[in-house]
């Protein structure tokens, strides 16, 4: 008590300084806090303001992505039984051999399995083939210029009968992926393009 009364400036020091641990740093830290807030909020608002100045820009964008899905879906064959999709595969590549003058022979199913990380199937078929060597071009080139991808994978072949005037006769193998959407994926496109198109 007696330092008290020697130093009477102590005790308002005191006070000042309790009063500044309690009451104002906690109002400075408060306020602090919600400067913070406001800052963050604001640029919230801002983006959503963003958003909202580009909404037709993103809608068209939408539009022009889920169009350009729809046409890459069409190159796929859609889901369905894999079956079925294998026979009417196997006559279109019969029936476009045929109209190239193609003898086809062994035609044949692989493995099938997905396509890994995406909603897609791939089928393997190889098939034996004889021919003109120019009906085996067109015939080729048939196949890989169709509405559907068919990929050929593999393609060996043997030229005989060749002259300088003539391109022979040929005779070989084909292995080629045909490609068929999952169940899902098919869903996925026609909900995108009808729920916003």
């Amino acid at each position: 008590m007696d330092v008290i009364h020697r130093y009477p400036v102590l005790m308002p020091l005191l006070g000042i300084l309790l009063l500044a641990k309690f009451a104002v740093v906690p109002i400075l830290s408060w306020q602090q806090e919600y400067a913070e807030r406001i800052v963050y909020q604001q640029k919230r608002v801002a983006k959503g303001e963003a958003a909202i100045a580009n909404q037709a820009q993103t809608a068209s964008l939408l539009k022009k992505l889920q169009n350009d899905v729809s046409s890459l879906q069409a190159q796929f064959y859609p889901s369905g039984d894999n079956a079925a999709l294998k026979l009417k595969i196997q006559k279109t590549v019969e029936q476009l051999a045929s109209e190239h003058n193609i003898t086809m022979s062994n035609f044949g199913w692989g493995y099938s399995g997905e396509v890994p990380d995406t909603n897609i199937s791939r089928h393997v078929m190889s098939f034996q083939f004889s021919g003109k060597t120019y009906d085996l071009l067109q015939f080729h080139l048939a196949l890989e210029s169709g509405e559907k991808i068919i990929d050929l994978s593999r393609f060996t072949y043997m030229v005989q009968k060749q002259t300088s005037g003539r391109l022979g006769t040929a005779r070989g193998t084909i292995e080629a992926m045909v490609f068929q959407l999952s169940g899902e994926a098919s869903e996925q496109g026609n909900q995108g393009v009808s729920n916003n198109g």
